[in-house]
């Protein structure tokens, strides 16, 4: 049987499983997240955003970056932020366009992607995150679809910064576009995990979602070759 394959049974027998009982206990950290301009630029902007974990969770475990627009998206938002705790992944939530911050967010006019990246950049220095995806939820959809394609990264992040491992835009409809990022080093079980995260997804994908993430997530994209943080 191809991984493949093997990926789709997975999906097949959590989905088919008992439902999990309730979302586990969880701890609200804060970290500042500041958008990340392009060719190195400083913006005159930081806010506080809440990062909700599992208690259990480490240095080095999986994070998400969820992405919305407004209160249009609050319901979903509501069932992804409990389904990826559920798979006991740190969720950040960002609702594009909120007042407040640090500085002068609103001159500063950031944009969605440097938004999408600073909260990556944030991630991964300030909690030391391991594996990060970006989830769009609505109209935020596009931004982390553009997120994660490498050529934005770099501009924003540099060559050697960090990198998203997938990027996926739910519209609302139970539509879903699913793109896959730098994929992680082999130690990190990414293989593995994709099932689990497309399963949790499948709810908000629609008919034949959780399939399409797992044939597009666990492609042949270019592997880290760095070390991973831990």
């Amino acid at each position: 049987m191809t991984s493949h394959r093997l990926a789709v049974a997975l999906i097949a027998s959590v989905a088919a499983a008992p439902a999990r009982a309730e979302v586990p206990a969880t701890a609200l950290d804060l970290i500042w997240v500041t958008p990340s301009a392009a060719g190195g630029a400083t913006l005159d902007c930081a806010r506080l955003l809440a990062l909700e974990v599992p208690l259990d969770w480490l240095p080095g475990d999986a994070a998400a970056v969820m992405l919305s627009n407004g209160p249009e998206d609050e319901t979903a938002a509501a069932r992804l932020n409990a389904a990826l705790l559920a798979e006991e992944t740190a969720v950040l939530h960002v609702v594009f366009g909120r007042a407040g911050g640090i500085g002068n967010c609103a001159a500063a006019a950031p944009g969605p992607v440097a938004e999408v990246l600073g909260a990556l950049e944030a991630l991964k220095l300030q909690v030391n995150a391991g594996v990060v995806v970006a989830i769009g939820l609505g109209a935020a959809g596009s931004a982390a679809l553009e997120a994660v394609e490498p050529g934005v990264t770099a501009r924003h992040l540099g060559e050697d910064g960090p990198r998203l491992a997938a990027a996926i835009a739910l519209d609302g409809e139970r539509r879903a576009v699913f793109r896959a990022g730098l994929r992680p080093a082999v130690r990190e079980g990414w293989a593995a995990r994709v099932p689990y995260l497309c399963a949790a997804l499948a709810p908000l994908a629609g008919p034949g979602g959780a399939e399409a993430c797992v044939a597009e997530l666990q492609g042949e994209t270019p592997v880290a070759s760095l070390r991973p943080r831990r």
